[in-house]
């Protein structure tokens, strides 16, 4: 089981189905990371760690929304992870036959959708603002058992670590 020490400013451990999840918020004195669901850098067999971008979509404003996670995307591309951005839905929100800014029908299909593909990742990285579905996701994280990121700079430290160990 990989392990890391961080600053950190909180911790929080749960169980998942698959193993032990720590949520790192912060970087500010120390946090030792561990996690049964990455091991030497490389995501469920696959030769990149697959990374879901949990973030406010709607409120205050969609599109900037969306190009803040297209820029967090960006970076994590830099450094060889495979970033998934529901964000990008507005723009099937807007030419589109879904309408999301509510939380009716529309709103449940796509959260839907997110939680199919929060499956598929390693871990979640929440970018901040207030946000429902976002922290509906990071429950669904907790749940089952991803790694989970407050901050993209121990996201970015962990994988360096990773790849070291």
């Amino acid at each position: 089981m990989p392990s890391l020490c961080l600053p950190r400013q909180r911790r929080k451990r749960n169980r998942g189905t698959n193993g032990t999840v720590v949520v790192v918020n912060d970087i500010s004195p120390t946090i030792c990371i561990e996690s049964q669901t990455l091991s030497s850098g490389v995501g469920n067999g696959g030769s990149m760690i697959r990374v879901y971008i949990a973030s406010p979509i709607t409120k205050p404003d969609p599109f900037s929304n969306a190009l803040i996670a297209i820029a967090v995307a960006d970076e994590l591309m830099m450094h060889g992870f495979a970033p998934y951005v529901p964000q990008l839905s507005v723009f099937q929100e807007k030419y589109g036959r879904f309408d999301t800014s509510g939380y009716g029908e529309d709103y449940e299909r796509f959260m839907q959708l997110d939680f199919e593909w929060l499956s598929q990742c390693d871990i979640l990285l929440r970018l901040p603002g207030f946000s429902l579905g976002a922290d509906r996701e990071v429950e669904f994280a907790i749940f089952n058992g991803l790694t989970i990121f407050y901050d993209i700079n121990a996201l970015l430290l962990y994988k360096e670590t990773l790849c070291t160990i």
